[in-house]
């Protein structure tokens, strides 16, 4: 009759591959927590999230409030470049607004509609945008 009982391992072997098998085990969780951790913390791609004319319907010749409103890129790096097709960005006073998230815009002095564009942008990226604002004869509302 053949001996079917197994020769127990040497104590030494055992605690060396428990102890091989623990730090393996607290290795992979690291790097597991860590690939989650940086991922939190990356930064969102830049995005624009909506611009904003206040009024909507201008005057000719008169102003309105454009705001851009984004998500994610390095704020304190953003750049803001605004065009408008057929009125003017920042009045005269300030020409350098037109580089800040928030605008004055002066409508022409025929009515119609008019295109506001705004190309936001960071060392790692760039988002564009359009609004439309309509513009009525003075005392039309």
């Amino acid at each position: 009759m053949r001996n079917t009982k197994r020769k127990p391992e040497p104590k030494k072997e055992r605690d060396w591959m428990a102890l091989l098998s623990s730090i393996m085990a607290v290795l992979g969780w690291g790097l597991i927590i860590s690939y989650n951790i940086i991922q939190i913390l990356k930064p969102l791609p830049l995005e624009i999230k909506d611009v904003q004319v206040t009024p909507g319907t201008v005057q000719t010749g008169h102003t309105a409030s454009i705001r851009v409103f984004t998500t994610g890129g390095d704020e304190k790096g953003l750049r803001y470049i605004w065009a408008a097709q057929v009125g003017t960005i920042g009045e005269q006073p300030d020409p350098f607004q037109r580089y800040e998230d928030k605008v004055t815009y002066v409508a022409p002095k025929l009515p119609g509609s008019d295109v506001i564009t705004v190309r936001v942008y960071d060392s790692k990226g760039e988002d564009r945008h359009f609004a439309i604002v309509t513009i009525v004869e003075r005392g039309e509302k």
